[in-house]
């Protein structure tokens, strides 16, 4: 609702307003113009990427569940890119860089409802081992950082917002004189852009056209039958940040009567109630008189509010944006209506906006840490917003991923503030004066998901010294020396529990795998084991398969199922990655960011084939295909992971996943059900697959039930799934689910008792040709 419920109000109810159109048939109709002192033919466009998100990453593919398909990714930007070049068309991608404090309502009420989305992910995985509809997509783990790189490798403008982002974005497109916005959000089409094109119905068709609807305001206005003049004023009314929702529930009530007070106006009803109000109104100019008119002389805080909102919007439109325009130190400020310089070298870019480029190691960093007016030299206090991932919301075997990670950026928080100068200093201080200094506390503020907090405040999380004089970080980022490079690296690895020595081996670490092994060691050197042996495998054999660069193999690649367990492992790895490439950004880049694309190390599907491989291989020749360099690589990359370090390995699940399919999504570290495999092919080792029979192949059963001890406690519905095509599965690929086994692998009965060792029972499957015998251990 609020102002968001414009934009779709204006797709259905001014089909005049909302026409189709192709991007590269514009292009190739813009004229020579002038713009800084050049001339151009191309269109220029500012692409909003928080708008974007979806489309940049290829579209809503349901394998981005399992942790990101990162070179299909690429591959698509790769084309869409190509396309754009070299059809006259220069693009800005702008990601939203700044906290936003004063949107901090709305960006969690979106973290709510991403949490309902994970929780609906987890429960349908669980319950059918296939990848969720496309309704439920949220951003993969890393996207903005992913979709940052590619972009900049493939010579694309890419900016990071500071302050504002909506006012940045739309100011750095009036500034440069760009044709037009490309978006999703209701609040640029008030700010009246040069053109408006929307994000949501970008396509580019295999025809070769970049086709997308255009939204022309004017038509807006002449549907509407409202004067532009007025649109901030409406705007104001449907309500936003400034002026919620909740402020304007009694006025918009009363221009609905007829709506029940304990319920949403529906929006259609609601905008038109508000645009009849504002066409009828005799004046929008005085807007003290105008609020007073709304909420009454004793709603001056409303009233307040209600000026704040207008005047936000008027600063985005053309005319506002002259007058709002910040004058530069040393310039006139009585510019009135004149136009600005806008020569590049004062003021390239939007309000606030920085240009990311691949030497500036200041705009990495703030990416990912907004400081709240901080200065870094003092340790003011700083904020960092950590969005929900794709796991259980209340963690019982995996640690959430913001928790886990902590530390690590505990100790990137004490290098971006010179914790240990600081401390330095004072002991300095002290020696020479004999006065004690207390060393100022560099606290954090973490917006981090928890079930109880859910984003009601921060964490208050303390820096922590990395334990070694660390350079300031002005000599860590611009220091040219070998001494300071090796002290780059240095702190990086202690940032990542990896300061060993084959850890900088490249016969062991090959450079474009040390972030992933770093994070992997990291997750090994918690004190909690986390990762089961076939998972530390997993991660490692994917990594060094020939097809992780094959975006058509991975494409098309089908898994036969998928789990609960393997997609947070994914997410937490990325989750890993992320604050990695935070770590190397604060230490100064000591790796080249080539070397830090998570495309070269990881893809969530293709490490779910090697999860399921590893949970049913005999060794680790079965996962690497029986390629033998494969084995080899994965052998030595895992002894540098694990140098050093007495790995505490999660207990491994006695019965493969492949054969429970859906019904054995998640496990515990208490020992789920083992299963005897009657047949030749018993005993053949860990996990081996049963080769079906002829009659099995052609199996079709009109459902099953599951008796333990004679009593059904579970049904399933028919079963037409096909054989996967996996050597190291012999399941169907559509498994249905039994009531009786509960996601973490016990079974119980129907008084509430759990099976023991002692309790054997036999479940009896209708499938004909299909008995197994389950027993079950606590």
């Amino acid at each position: 609702m609020g102002i968001q419920s414009l934009q779709q109000f204006i797709t259905a109810h001014c089909p005049g307003a909302c026409v189709p159109v192709d991007l590269l048939k514009i292009a190739h109709s813009v004229g020579v113009r002038r713009r800084n002192q050049l001339y151009y033919n191309r269109l220029c466009l500012v692409v909003d990427g928080e708008c974007c998100l979806d489309r940049l990453y290829g579209g809503f593919y349901s394998d981005w569940v399992c942790g990101g398909q990162w070179n299909r990714m690429v591959q698509f930007i790769s084309v869409l890119i190509k396309t754009i070049q070299s059809n006259n068309i220069e693009l800005a991608v702008i990601f939203n860089g700044g906290l936003e404090q004063q949107r901090m309502d709305e960006w969690v009420n979106k973290q709510q409802s991403d949490r309902k989305k994970v929780n609906q992910v987890l429960r349908h995985v669980a319950l059918k081992a296939t990848p969720p509809p496309k309704v439920w997509w949220i951003p993969p783990v890393c996207l903005r950082t992913c979709l940052r790189m590619a972009l900049r490798h493939l010579n694309v403008t890419v900016v990071s917002t500071m302050d504002d982002h909506h006012q940045e974005v739309i100011a750095f497109c009036r500034e440069n004189h760009f044709h037009g916005l490309i978006a999703e959000d209701a609040e640029y089409a008030v700010f009246d852009p040069p053109r408006y094109f929307s994000s949501e119905q970008l396509k580019l068709t295999y025809k070769g056209s970049l086709e997308t609807k255009e939204l022309i305001l004017d038509e807006v206005a002449r549907t509407l039958n409202l004067h532009p003049n007025r649109f901030c004023v409406f705007a104001a009314l449907l309500g936003n940040y400034l002026l919620t929702e909740e402020d304007l529930t009694p006025f918009h009530h009363v221009l609905c009567p007829d709506q029940p007070k304990d319920k949403p106006i529906p929006a259609e009803t609601l905008i038109k109630a508000v645009v009849d109000f504002v066409r009828g109104l005799p004046f929008v100019d005085n807007l003290e008189a105008v609020g007073t008119q709304i909420f009454g002389a004793v709603g001056q805080n409303k009233i307040q509010k209600f000026k704040q909102c207008v005047q936000y919007y008027l600063n985005g439109t053309k005319d506002g944006f002259l007058h709002y325009y910040p004058a530069v130190q040393g310039e006139k400020e009585d510019r009135g209506m004149e136009t600005p310089d806008l020569s590049p070298v004062r003021r390239p870019l939007g309000r606030g906006c920085t240009l990311e480029t691949s030497d500036s190691k200041t705009i990495q960093v703030s990416q990912l840490i907004s400081l709240d007016g901080g200065d870094i030299i003092n340790g003011n206090l700083g904020e960092i917003k950590i969005p929900v991932v794709i796991e259980e919301e209340v963690p019982r075997v995996l640690p959430p991923g913001a928790l886990l990670f902590r530390p690590l950026r505990q100790l990137v928080y004490a290098i971006v503030f010179n914790l240990h100068h600081m401390q330095f200093m004072a002991k300095q201080k002290k020696d020479q004066e004999g006065k004690e200094e207390k060393v100022p506390d560099v606290i954090v503020k973490e917006w981090t998901w928890s079930k109880h907090k859910q984003y009601n405040s921060p964490d208050l999380v303390p820096a922590m010294p990395l334990g070694w004089a660390v350079p300031t970080i002005q000599r860590l980022w611009f220091g040219a020396s070998p001494d300071e490079k090796k002290r780059r690296m240095r702190a990086f690895l202690t940032c990542m529990r990896s300061d060993s020595p084959l850890m900088l081996n490249t016969s062991y670490v090959p450079q474009h795998m040390l972030v992933m092994c770093c994070v992997l060691r990291y997750i090994m050197a918690d004190e909690r084991p986390i990762l089961r042996k076939q998972e530390l495998d997993a991660f490692l054999a994917q990594a060094v398969s020939p097809h992780l660069m094959n975006a058509q193999f991975t494409q098309t690649m089908q898994l036969p199922i998928i789990t609960n367990r393997g997609i947070e492992l994914a997410a937490m790895f990325m989750q890993g990655v992320e604050c990695a490439l935070f770590a190397n950004d604060a230490c100064g880049s000591p790796i080249p960011w080539l070397m830090c694309c998570p495309w070269l190390f990881f893809d969530g599907k293709l490490f779910h084939q090697k999860l399921l491989k590893a949970s049913g291989a005999k060794n680790l020749v079965d996962v690497c295909d029986g390629q033998i360099d494969q084995v080899s690589t994965v052998e030595r990359m895992r002894i540098a992971v694990l140098e050093g370090l007495k790995p505490q390995f999660a207990r491994p699940p006695l019965l493969p996943m492949e054969y429970l399919g859906p019904n054995i999504s998640n496990y515990s570290r208490s020992q789920p059900p083992s299963i005897n495999i009657p047949g030749p092919n018993r005993g053949r080792g860990r996990g081996a697959p049963v080769k079906p029979s002829t009659d099995a192949r052609h199996m079709i059963s009109n459902g099953g039930q599951l008796e333990v001890a004679g009593v059904v406690v579970g049904s399933w519905g028919p079963n037409y799934g096909r054989f996967p095509h996996s050597r190291n599965s012999s399941m169907p690929r559509q498994v249905g689910t039994m009531a009786g086994i509960r996601r973490y692998g016990a079974f119980t009965t129907p008084k509430g008792r759990g099976c023991t060792y002692r309790q054997v029972s036999t479940a009896k499957f209708c499938n004909p040709g299909l008995a197994v015998s389950l027993i079950s251990l606590h």
